[in-house]
């Protein structure tokens, strides 16, 4: 692959998605920062590219990628991986490594990839919402410490989705996809969304895949929603087409195009991370005040970022690929849905204030979150949260000097 760009790479993958749908009258379109950079650049400088298509299509497509074999390849869900912890999907070349500082687990350690997402509809009743949310909660935090902030919030899903991994976490893993699939399952009428199993993602009025059209990326031609527009503008709010020329969400990766996933695993576990193992045996919040100072630092390499635990990296691992959102958001001032995408960098930072210090993940999210404290008429209590928060906390977290 010496001569092969992350380009081609990436290329190849997304015609054998169209192709493959396409034979399969699988309806897709490209959306996100793919379909704006297509539209606008008609290339991308991203190592990954999103897709999305009907929640039916979806399980379709899943049913049809585990039968299967194509060489270098692999489809990664819920359905057949039970690492795997959101309802959607990865097609990736395993012959190259593509490290994600701004996602977490199962899209930390993969290849170059394309990102199915399915649009679900909306349940017909709470109990079925709730139900859902239920599982889907208990199955992503399974894969937490119960030391973690947000553990105390599913102190009753997470046991009893470990209860339930006694008959098998691949069965367990195949259960709840299917369960969520039937419960967004059927012809969408109206409303559809785009959910994690955290929250709500991006909602649509419409459904955007009833009529498509063709757009060109790197001369090839994919297929895009007619209401595109309409999608990026609930994405990305005004000015998407300027976001799309000035973004720059690939940086937060690291490709590797002649390493193989499987050969950086085999180093990564040669070169173990032995206190983070320590960690968790032990509660963080027994010595946080004690080594924060040190603990929550930014780190000489990126590699040490990688390996590392703690509520200033989960949450900075959480909020990247947010920023976007956030951002448009302050720009639109909605208070409201900004506050609820905060909610847990307002946690963090409440309780390092009672334990006497201060957190932060970045200068940005910092300063959103001590606007927040003083709309609320919180004035007083900004004012002390900013003197108490250490300096090191508004520089990056990435920043190679370790002072």
């Amino acid at each position: 692959m010496s001569n092969t760009t992350i380009q081609d790479v990436l290329l190849q993958l997304l015609c054998e998605i169209r192709d493959i749908c396409d034979e399969n009258n699988i309806t897709y379109s490209l959306f996100d920062s793919t379909a704006a950079k297509a539209l606008v650049l008609g290339e991308t400088d991203e190592p990954f590219a999103k897709i999305m298509v009907r929640n039916d299509d979806f399980v379709k497509l899943c049913n049809i990628m585990e039968k299967k074999r194509i060489k270098h390849r692999s489809f990664d869900s819920m359905h057949n991986n039970p690492n795997y912890m959101d309802y959607s999907a990865r097609y990736s070349n395993t012959e190259t490594t593509n490290v994600s500082l701004a996602q977490r687990g199962n899209a930390f350690r993969c290849g170059i990839y394309v990102e199915i997402i399915p649009l679900r509809t909306e349940e017909n009743s709470m109990l079925k919402h709730f139900k859902l949310r239920f599982f889907e909660h208990g199955w992503e935090k399974h894969f937490c410490r119960l030391t973690s902030l947000e553990s105390c919030k599913y102190f009753l899903t997470t046991p009893f989705v470990n209860i339930m991994k006694i008959a098998g976490k691949k069965r367990v893993s195949r259960f709840i996809f299917d369960m969520i699939a039937k419960g967004h399952s059927g012809k969408i009428n109206s409303n559809c969304s785009i959910k994690s199993f955290n929250q709500t993602l991006f909602d649509f009025p419409f459904d955007p895949l009833e009529k498509v059209k063709t757009v060109e990326l790197w001369g090839e031609k994919f297929s895009i929603s007619y209401k595109i527009d309409q999608v990026l503008r609930r994405v990305y709010a005004r000015g998407w087409k300027q976001k799309a020329r000035n973004s720059t969400s690939g940086a937060n990766n690291i490709v590797l195009l002649n390493v193989s996933c499987k050969q950086f695993e085999r180093a990564m576990k040669k070169h173990g991370d032995i206190w983070k193992k320590y960690f968790r045996k032990k509660s963080r919040q027994m010595f946080i005040k004690a080594i924060s100072s040190y603990y929550d630092r930014q780190k000489n390499s990126i590699w040490a970022l990688a390996k590392r635990t703690g509520a200033r990296a989960r949450l900075y691992f959480y909020y990247m690929p947010k920023m976007g959102l956030i951002r448009n958001l302050v720009e639109n001032q909605d208070y409201y849905r900004l506050s609820k995408i905060m909610q847990n960098n307002r946690i963090a930072t409440l309780l390092a204030y009672k334990q006497g210090s201060g957190f932060a993940v970045n200068k940005e999210l910092f300063d959103i979150q001590m606007m927040l404290f003083r709309f609320e008429g919180n004035e007083e209590l900004a004012n002390r949260i900013e003197a108490n928060t250490p300096k090191y906390y508004m520089k990056p977290i990435t920043d190679p000097q370790d002072r």
